[in-house]
């Protein structure tokens, strides 16, 4: 091979060996800009990732919060509600049983009605007794 030839083929190689080295550096230099991005995305979506964690963490202690909350409420109702069942009780308790009011009011009944029919008698008497005399005394004079 003459000299222009091999100095045509090193030019040429150079050549393809700058354009390979230049592709390389703009390669590096997109992967550099990759990792950055990649980098600045990973940190924020930590940041974020941080911040929704905080978040969760407030919205469960507040939903267990207002859980106690609710619980304390049930928990005071339900014994206002114990109280008033112990107080029915107590109250049924002295109440008179139906086969006792029954018993005693046909003593009442019966007791009013003997004394209805002696009022009834008395007031017949009074209205007899003066007719009687008065009868008596039509004759008699």
């Amino acid at each position: 091979m003459s000299e222009t030839a091999w100095d045509t083929y090193r030019v040429h190689i150079t050549s393809a060996i700058d354009r390979l080295e230049a592709r390389f550096d703009e390669q590096e230099r997109r992967l550099s800009a990759l990792e950055t991005a990649i980098s600045r995305n990973t940190a924020t979506l930590s940041s974020d990732l941080a911040s929704y964690r905080e978040i969760m963490d407030m919205k469960f202690q507040a939903v267990e919060q207002a859980t106690l909350k609710a619980e304390q409420a049930m928990t005071k109702r339900l014994d206002s509600m114990n109280e008033i069942r112990d107080a029915m009780k107590d109250q049924a308790s002295t109440f008179v049983t139906k086969s006792v009011f029954e018993a005693r009011f046909d003593l009442l009944m019966q007791s009013h009605l003997s004394q209805q029919k002696f009022m009834w008698m008395i007031a017949g008497a009074c209205v007899i007794i003066p007719l009687a005399i008065s009868v008596v005394l039509k004759f008699v004079t």
